[in-house]
């Protein structure tokens, strides 16, 4: 028996699985409810469907006033939703912002959206591909991460034991976008002392470019930590 293909119920199913990739809105102002998962101290891989948002006018208005006035990680979530939502509005604001939110993010968050540092092969996740992409601006808020030794954690069985074992840490990540972003290959060590070695030499190279310290730097901040990822000791190394 044939079966007969119909446009329209394929028009009908394709706009149906469309619909239901699209996040959840909660009724709750969606603008806060992202705020509040950042000051939570979660990064988008606690949950990718509802961590992110497709404003109302209004909502998108305020998203951007708040980015703007909050160039740290409590913008994190809202900047993720700006730049798959609403990308004509993410690419107006300032990239010095944005590449301030992200820095931010690097400093105070679990690690999970960034990829797992590996002597082998690393994956760049979301948040570095984002970061990246806003090179001179991103390269000038690496300059005092790169002196940020405290641990670089992940959540979840697998990829959290990797990054205590390895013990990674913040700088580390910072040493791998500023290398990437001068079009070198970085290198992952698992012996500290040689990743101190290629961190100094990176500063040296930074130096010697010109590279000036960012107009916001990124620090330390007062957020709930989510499984205990981020540590009293990391605030303490700060």
């Amino acid at each position: 028996m044939s079966v007969k293909w119909n446009p329209l119920l394929t028009t009908f199913f394709v706009a149906f699985v469309m619909s239901s990739m699209l996040p959840e809105r909660t009724g709750a102002d969606e603008v806060d409810r992202l705020v509040s998962l950042s000051k939570s101290g979660n990064c988008m891989a606690t949950d990718h469907v509802r961590s992110k948002a497709r404003f109302t006018g209004r909502e998108l208005s305020r998203a951007l006033k708040y980015v703007e006035a909050h160039p740290d990680c409590t913008s994190y979530h809202l900047v993720f939703s700006l730049c798959e939502y609403h990308p004509r509005e993410y690419s107006k604001i300032d990239p010095e912002t944005r590449a301030a939110v992200l820095a931010s993010a690097m400093v105070n968050l679990p690690m999970n959206d960034w990829g797992i540092l590996d002597p082998v092969t690393t994956v760049d996740r979301d948040a570095a591909k984002l970061f990246l992409g806003l090179g001179s601006h991103a390269l000038r808020q690496l300059l005092p991460i790169l002196d940020n030794k405290s641990p670089a954690p992940c959540f979840g069985s697998e990829i959290g034991t990797d990054s205590y074992r390895e013990q990674h840490r913040r700088c580390d990540y910072a040493y791998r976008y500023g290398m990437l972003l001068l079009g070198q290959k970085p290198r992952f060590d698992r012996d500290i002392a040689a990743r101190d070695k290629d961190i100094a030499s990176l500063k040296k190279r930074l130096k010697e470019h010109g590279i000036e310290p960012p107009r916001r730097p990124a620090k330390w901040m007062e957020l709930p930590s989510r499984d205990s990822a981020i540590t009293p000791e990391e605030k303490r190394l700060q």
